[in-house]
């Protein structure tokens, strides 16, 4: 009977040990989170959107050979930017209308620049084996809080037209009126002009 009552009082020992050890595990636990914690991360910067009549604000993105590529690139002259998605069967339709308002439009010495709002693999294969005279550039949306600001409303196919002093003169569809009152303005050769080749 005596054994008996010692094996018991041992496994409440042992129960109370285990107790205790159990909760200075979870108190050191606590103590220790913090530190193995990410930081948080900082809130990426938002850039209001852009009206008619304002500044371009800059803006990277990627060449399809993976180079990073800013607005000062492209400063000094006219400049279409065409957002296009990958899962927006209209915009990959739209690519060759692109590649012959592009061959007009460098006539006015504007530049057409589609983006694809996708990684650079994504936007590689969005492309795919379409021929493109024009620079296609890739915008991860992650990476380009610009893209909002640009076209705040997020539709494609959409434009936003820059002057040569970067300030918008327009945005909106592609299909919009502005985007056809665009194209026609660039139809016409300029007087004394010769034709632009295609390849330069």
């Amino acid at each position: 009977m005596q054994v008996h009552g010692l094996v018991v009082m041992n496994i409440v020992m042992l129960w109370i040990v285990m107790i205790v050890i159990l909760m200075m595990v979870l108190r050191l636990t606590r103590a220790l989170t913090p530190m193995f914690q990410r930081p948080p991360q900082a809130a990426e910067p938002t850039i209001p959107p852009v009206d008619v009549g304002t500044p371009i604000p800059d803006f990277t993105a990627y060449t399809l050979d993976g180079q990073a590529i800013d607005y000062s690139s492209f400063a000094g002259k006219p400049l279409a930017l065409i957002f296009m998605s990958t899962n927006c069967p209209h915009c990959r339709s739209a690519i060759p209308e692109l590649a012959i308002t592009g061959y007009k439009a460098r006539h006015r010495d504007v530049q057409i620049v589609p983006v694809v709002t996708a990684d650079l693999l994504e936007t590689q294969q969005f492309i795919g084996d379409v021929e493109m005279h024009l620079s296609i550039l890739a915008a991860p949306p992650a990476m380009s809080p610009w893209l909002g600001a640009l076209n705040p409303e997020g539709i494609v196919p959409a434009y936003c037209y820059v002057d040569s002093d970067g300030i918008v003169q327009s945005m909106g569809g592609l299909h919009s009126q502005e985007w056809r009152d665009l194209i026609v303005t660039w139809q016409a050769i300029p007087v004394g002009q010769k034709p632009v080749a295609l390849y330069r």
